[in-house]
């Protein structure tokens, strides 16, 4: 039986080899925006407070998306206080609004339009649970 430390670099070796082999393949590229009908919706949350949803469809099925909340602000504009989406190859979150200098947070690596679908759902709830937590609901 291998020894302990054996089994512990073994572990180590496996996952460094598994890692490399899922960042050897290549990220998902969705078709062009002009190539995809855009659905975009706002869904409020309270008088000053909205949920922003923007998607992407290509042959019927979801390549993209932006979720955003939204709050108005003193001249009541809206602004952008989090954001998830999926584009430029992965899902990821902007915590601060959207394309703020250092403010873009990897989540997971988009290997495929079925990966866009399937983060979806998840991206949905992390920007609704954002809102809640900040707010207290409202």
């Amino acid at each position: 039986m291998p020894s302990r430390d054996n089994r512990i670099e073994n572990d180590r070796q496996s996952r460094r080899a598994a890692r490399d082999a899922q960042q050897s393949v290549e990220l998902y590229e969705p078709p062009s925006e002009d190539e995809c009908l855009k659905d975009e919706n706002e869904i409020y949350l309270s008088k000053d407070h909205q949920i922003l949803t923007v998607l992407w469809f290509y042959e019927g099925r979801l390549v993209r998306f932006f979720i955003a909340w939204m709050s108005r602000d003193r001249d009541g504009e809206w602004s952008e206080r989090y954001s998830v989406c999926a584009q430029h190859g992965y899902f990821h979150e902007h915590t601060t609004g959207h394309h703020r200098a250092d403010d873009r947070q990897d989540i997971l690596p988009l290997r495929s339009q079925v990966d866009v679908q399937e983060c979806h759902d998840s991206g949905y709830e992390r920007v609704h649970n954002r809102y809640i937590f900040a707010t207290g609901g409202g």
